[in-house]
């Protein structure tokens, strides 16, 4: 299968995809978006390819699905050369061709939690991104910076319990512990939901 690149003809095929009046249109039509995601590796995988690609996208479509989101990847420094833009124009034009929306997500697993200096260039390779692929009518792309820490601060029969919890892609994936957080009690099952809701904090 060959894409090339930046065809007109295939870009504007694709479905309209808007948002209005607090909900998605596609092809002017009110409509719930349902996909699956997929991940960077369909770029870089020895067994994946466009020809595979064309047939996730088909089969895709096949099952009701109007959407093909992947979870994109970033280069040191976020800075994106020409044969990521091939691969990602020829995900997006596959889209297209088979009616599916793309939904790119960028930075996944990246810290949200950064100096300045990074935050430019994270904020530049997002930039970048969307001036490549604007002109995609069935383009949603989204940022999904990870390490967010959520704050629970309890209260009646667990007053006084607070407890931050960080979201990762897995157990091992490293990432680094604020100056204000306490001691690591994931392995402590007294601090779960199920748990405090038998035996409230105040009665430890």
């Amino acid at each position: 299968m060959c894409i090339r690149d930046r065809d007109e003809e295939v870009v504007q095929s694709g479905r309209k995809l808007r948002f209005e009046g607090n909900y998605f249109t596609l092809d002017g039509r009110p409509v719930f978006l349902y996909g699956s995601d997929t991940y960077a590796n369909v770029y870089t995988s020895a067994c994946e390819n466009p020809w595979t690609w064309n047939l996730d996208h088909i089969a895709a479509r096949d099952y009701g699905f109007n959407v093909y989101e992947n979870l994109q990847y970033s280069n040191p420094n976020y800075v994106f050369n020409d044969k990521d833009w091939r691969r990602f124009e020829g995900m997006a034009q596959l889209c297209q061709r088979n009616g599916l929306a793309f939904m790119p997500c960028q930075l996944v697993g990246h810290n949200v939690a950064i100096d300045d200096a990074l935050l430019e260039k994270q904020a530049a390779q997002v930039k970048d991104y969307a001036e490549h692929l604007n002109r995609y009518p069935g383009l949603l792309y989204y940022l999904n910076g990870d390490f967010r820490w959520e704050i629970d601060e309890f209260e009646g029969s667990n007053e006084g319990l607070v407890v931050a919890e960080i979201e990762l892609a897995s157990v091992d994936q490293p990432f680094e512990v604020p100056p204000w957080a306490g001691k690591e009690v994931s392995g402590d099952p007294r601090y779960l939901n199920t748990s405090l809701s038998v035996r409230p904090y105040r009665d430890w």
